[in-house]
């Protein structure tokens, strides 16, 4: 037969298992802290330009969504034009044609 542990045991395992992991985040906290090669000034540094880049951001996005809608419409102005170009051509050549051949001819 199996016993369930009773309650004070879990919370004493689950206190334990909880300063445990505290403890060993600590650890590895202070360990990779003092263990980087940075000094304070470079890590301040390197925080201000992260704010200055995070603050930068939405403007950025935006500026790069703008252009990116430019260039989605002059690729799609430069198509556009290009089809109706060849339709031209057609309807020129198709009324060429049609001026060739006196039973099909298309009155203007």
């Amino acid at each position: 037969m199996t016993r369930k542990p009773s309650e004070a045991k879990r919370k004493t395992d689950m206190k334990s298992l909880l300063s445990g992991a505290g403890l060993s985040f600590l650890g590895a906290f202070f360990t990779t802290f003092l263990t980087t090669p940075v000094n304070g000034n470079t890590a301040r540094q390197k925080a201000s330009e992260m704010a200055v880049s995070m603050k930068n951001l939405p403007s950025r996005t935006k500026e790069n969504y703008q252009k990116r809608i430019e260039k989605f419409y002059e690729s799609g102005h430069i198509r556009y034009e290009l089809i109706h170009g060849e339709m031209d051509e057609l309807k020129k050549e198709a009324r060429l044609s049609a001026a060739d051949q006196p039973s099909l001819a298309v009155k203007q």
